[in-house]
């Protein structure tokens, strides 16, 4: 006779985190997510939850990060605050923020709700292990032929955060919706003490595009 052990945890909070790639639950790389000087969250990873038992009311900020063996993501900081608005969600996203009305991922969503949302889904690094056939654009920010830290690099026209250019320079953008064979699109370099650079670039179909763009040295 097999014994069976239940376990049994009553959530103050739940964080919901997703891959913005694949829009998955389901994450290729390890991941933590903590608040400093409070006890670690019970996880359950396949599902993309963390949930904080412990947490006594007050403002927190939870330091989502890849782990160093598996860097496929950037880290986030996420800002919460307790008790919640609603006591029967507790959780980031806060579903209580969206239009019922629509589904989850409609662009149409609520503001508040939609950025709470884009928070909390993992953007990948250069690191991440996109699959054959994935439609990206790699590249790197140079000034004075040089890579340049601190960058940020957009697709004009989408609502996403910035891929952040680290030492290196390099930075990594994917289509996940490609519209038709190549899409012409338009990528923007920007850095806080030099003018935004706009590079015109044709993404093709299920191929990697690579772009350098020059700041201002």
């Amino acid at each position: 006779m097999t014994a069976l052990e239940t376990t049994t945890v009553r959530a103050r909070f739940v964080l919901e985190l997703r891959d913005a790639f694949t829009r998955s639950a389901v994450l290729p790389g390890a991941v933590t997510a903590r608040i400093p000087s409070q006890w670690a969250p019970f996880t359950k990873p396949m599902q993309g939850l963390w949930a904080f038992t412990v947490l006594p009311d007050g403002a927190y900020t939870i330091e989502v990060r890849a782990t160093a063996n598996a860097p496929y993501y950037f880290p986030v900081d996420i800002p919460i605050a307790l008790p919640p608005a609603d006591p029967l969600w507790p959780a980031f996203p806060d579903r209580t923020l969206a239009n019922p009305n629509l589904t989850l991922d409609n662009p149409a969503q609520t503001p508040a709700y939609r950025a709470q949302r884009e928070l909390a889904r993992l953007r990948p690094s250069t690191r991440y292990p996109f699959p054959p056939g994935a439609t990206l654009v790699r590249g790197t920010v140079r000034a004075g032929g040089l890579p340049l830290a601190e960058a940020t690099v957009s697709m004009v026209g989408r609502p996403e955060l910035p891929y952040v250019t680290a030492e290196d320079g390099e930075f990594v953008i994917f289509i996940d919706r490609p519209q038709g064979v190549q899409q012409n699109i338009t990528i923007r370099g920007s850095h806080f003490l030099k003018p935004d650079v706009d590079t015109a670039v044709i993404a093709r179909r299920g191929t990697t595009v690579s772009v350098v763009i020059d700041m201002a040295p």
